[in-house]
């Protein structure tokens, strides 16, 4: 799973914003709102190419200063938007008491195709009720693919490393995305050499995050030749 991680934070005075009714604001209010929120998002991938993306905010905002200000009533409500593909949605958390903890996600998911690019892009906020927003955060659209390659036993079996497997593709080693390399290394602890001569065909795909690969299952045993994607 590829995991990534944004943080923002703003200061925001509420000198002004906060002038509600109340004789004790007639000498000013001079509170001030930290907001101390972080943005998550993370994508994994599951049976059958599920994709999977998922927005997570969290966090509070810190009060202080707030003597002649009247906060009576005031909220903060979080929300975040997420779009993977054709899916897209938002939700949108409980209002809470500023200096409350919140916390608000929403996922995402689409069956992925192999060579396919998929875009995703994501965004978050916090409304108070009194001032307005106060924390807003968004992510660049970015892209995802599911990659998979084909890989034959050379016949070659180093004792530390195990068998010896090339990238060999029917539509041409070009046309793998990921793990372009020429060889990889098969070892079982179990089976031992056995493993090689039973499955000479092998497997492994991919997540491809802004063309940067990340593995993620295999080496699977397959019957026999195929393309790589």
């Amino acid at each position: 799973m590829r995991h990534i991680q944004f943080r923002c934070a703003a200061l925001l005075t509420l000198a002004a914003a906060l002038l509600l009714a109340g004789p004790a604001l007639a000498q000013g209010c001079r509170g001030v709102m930290t907001p101390e929120y972080s943005t998550y998002v993370s994508y994994s991938v599951g049976a059958s190419y599920t994709i999977y993306s998922t927005v997570v905010l969290d966090g509070s905002t810190e009060i202080g200063n707030t003597e002649y200000c009247n906060l009576s009533g005031v909220t903060h409500t979080p929300t975040v938007r997420d779009r993977l593909g054709s899916a897209s949605g938002s939700g949108s958390g409980a209002p809470v008491s500023p200096a409350a903890y919140l916390s608000q996600e929403e996922t995402e998911q689409i069956v992925g195709v192999p060579r396919v690019v998929y875009y995703e892009s994501a965004s978050a906020d916090v409304y108070c009720s009194a001032v307005g927003e106060i924390y807003s955060w968004s992510q660049p659209e970015i892209t995802l693919a599911i990659g998979v390659n084909r890989y034959l036993f050379t016949g070659h079996i180093d004792p530390n490393l195990g068998c010896e497997y090339d990238l060999t593709c029917a539509n041409g080693n070009g046309a793998a995305r990921c793990g372009t390399y020429s060889t990889d290394w098969i070892y079982d602890e179990e089976d031992g050499n056995a493993y090689c001569t039973e499955h000479p065909w092998i497997v492994t795909d991919w997540l491809i995050f802004n063309s940067n690969c990340d593995a993620l299952f295999g080496p699977f045993p397959v019957p026999g030749p195929g393309d790589c994607q």
